[in-house]
């Protein structure tokens, strides 16, 4: 017998609701089935990190991979990253910020479920890193490694 997981993207124009001139949030996951992308925000966050970029394809690739990093970052928490479900092997929770990474490198870090998610793929574009294999760090890798082989 199959085991049949329901997953709900809700994808919406317009901004988080507590968003500030200061922080937008890109995105935010319910439970462990429901999430929201806000494009508008999404839109943002890339747009002012377009400038920064000399290579025309980086500047080409930055608002698809800010928007796929966030749904990365949302899924992560869907599946029980950090905390969240997955048991630890090693602690990496950064404990002033709930259910986020403690390693800025890692896309669980709390600052990428917000507008610096778009500077953290930025970064990566400059060193020359035009895919997101590498976005999850070892500690959350490691997670889903020990929680697939407890099963």
């Amino acid at each position: 017998e199959g085991v049949a997981v329901s997953l709900f993207v809700l994808y919406v124009p317009g901004l988080w609701h507590q968003d500030t001139d200061g922080r937008r949030i890109l995105g935010a996951a319910f439970g462990s089935h429901s999430m929201v992308v806000f494009a508008d925000a999404v839109k943002a966050a890339c747009a002012a990190g377009k400038v920064l970029l000399e290579s025309r394809e980086a500047r080409e690739l930055l608002c698809p991979l800010t928007e796929a990093a966030t749904w990365m970052h949302e899924f992560g928490h869907l599946i029980g990253l950090v905390d969240r479900g997955v048991p630890m092997v090693k602690p990496h929770r950064g404990e002033a910020h709930g259910h986020h990474d403690s390693n800025e490198n890692c896309i669980m870090h709390w600052s990428h479920e917000s507008g610096q998610i778009a500077e953290f793929i930025q970064k990566r574009l400059q060193a020359g890193r035009r895919d997101l294999r590498s976005v999850f760090d070892q500690n959350c890798r490691d997670d889903l490694e020990g929680f697939r082989e407890s099963k």
